[in-house]
């Protein structure tokens, strides 16, 4: 792409890898003030040459009008303010990097795109998926974060009933807040349905197969998310959960060593690193790692849980005081997965019931995460199952 002043040159070229052959290309000279018809023009052209190269289908009235169909069906809930749309790019850009600091600056930067273009149903359904993940890691207070995440999921899909992002931050909420695991099922599949090549939609569908302790099914979303967005660390590190819940260490450290690389500065990639390396017995290089943790919850969590294996009780129980002290009411979950590694059974129930009453959506991953299998034999656990409606 080449700018001079208002216009715009930009020339899209098809090469085939296999035979670094050039199959086709195209200069499209436009000016910048009409910068989404352009978009647009181009994803028509780009996808006729891709059918008429890979399919042989020749560029005929119907195949064009399809063409123009899936190009409007892609823009759904988009903003047609050029001013607007790069707001919202640059608070997704935040929103993926979990910090106080970052999803702080996704909130401001949703909020000024949605000022300017109040039916902007994308930045509603991102600035949903913001609050919900503000609420679950600890940067806003659970039910009034989930309160304000359900308004926007609500508003984008008044504005734009088949958004599939609008569907997803509700499916999040249904999760993460309400626990109606069957309601979060459909909406998931609903967005994966409209937008079967949108990485975030397969990746919360994962998730959710995790929660249900489905990893043959989890594992196959989030290996077609990972194939659409290889270059996404929140994948990534979701695809080393799943590989823990189904016993695959070394493919879970290998999951969230790329999330470190991708996003060495975002929170939770060095803490679920670690945690994996202690897990492959390896306690002494996990614990240099927790120590690159940027998120205190996570920092905490993983320092109890090394200097535990390593024989320190002093340091865990300082690293498990300081989770107490500064997020028990917000990290119940977290605080019962320290007790659960260091089997301190009563303890861990104790905080698992915390973590219910305060609508921890943490609690949500109990059925399959490992730390709690030392509480599988006692009788209150499947009570507590039965309870989160994961029995």
């Amino acid at each position: 792409m080449r700018k001079s002043g208002k216009r715009v040159r930009i020339t899209a070229q098809l090469i085939e890898v296999a035979s670094d052959s050039h199959l086709w290309s195209e200069t499209y000279d436009r000016e910048l003030d009409d910068i989404f018809a352009v978009q647009d023009d181009i994803a028509q052209s780009v996808v006729k040459e891709l059918r008429d190269a890979l399919l042989g289908e020749r560029a005929e009235t119907a195949a064009t009008t399809s063409v123009a169909a899936d190009v409007r069906r892609a823009a759904t809930g988009r903003s047609d303010n050029a001013e607007a749309f790069q707001l919202y790019l640059q608070g997704k850009f935040h929103g993926e990097r979990v910090t106080q600091i970052d999803t702080d600056k996704a909130i401001e930067l949703f909020n000024r795109a949605l000022t300017i273009d109040p039916n902007f149903a994308l930045a509603w359904a991102e600035l949903s998926q913001v609050h919900q993940l503000q609420a679950g890691y600890g940067f806003a207070p659970i039910n009034e974060g989930y309160a304000r995440a359900r308004t926007s999921a609500e508003r984008a899909l008044r504005i734009a009933p088949d958004l599939p992002e609008g569907h997803t931050a509700l499916g999040l909420i249904y999760q993460g807040h309400d626990w109606n695991f069957a309601a979060a099922e459909v909406s998931f599949r609903r967005a994966v349905e409209l937008a079967p090549g949108d990485a975030n939609a397969l990746r919360h569908a994962a998730n959710l197969m995790r929660i249900l302790s489905r990893v043959d099914e989890g594992l196959g979303f989030i290996r077609k998310a990972i194939a659409l967005d290889p270059l996404s660390a929140r994948t990534h590190r979701q695809a080393g959960i799943i590989a823990v819940n189904g016993g695959r260490l070394d493919d879970a450290v290998a999951s969230f060593q790329l999330a470190v690389d991708l996003a060495p500065t975002a929170g939770l990639h060095h803490a679920f690193l670690a945690i994996g390396i202690l897990l492959q017995k390896r306690a002494k290089e996990a614990l240099a790692v927790a120590e690159h943790e940027s998120h205190p919850v996570f920092h905490n969590l993983a320092r109890s849980m090394i200097h535990h294996e390593l024989g320190h009780p002093a340091e865990s129980d300082a690293a498990l005081k300081a989770l107490i002290d500064e997020f028990a009411w917000t990290a119940a979950f977290q605080v019962a997965e320290a007790y659960g590694h260091r089997n301190e059974i009563d303890k861990a129930f104790e905080w698992l019931e915390r973590a219910y009453e305060q609508r921890d959506p943490g609690a949500v991953y109990c059925a399959s995460d490992p730390f709690f299998r030392a509480l599988h034999g006692d009788p209150r656990w499947q009570a507590f199952l039965h309870k989160m409606q994961l029995a």
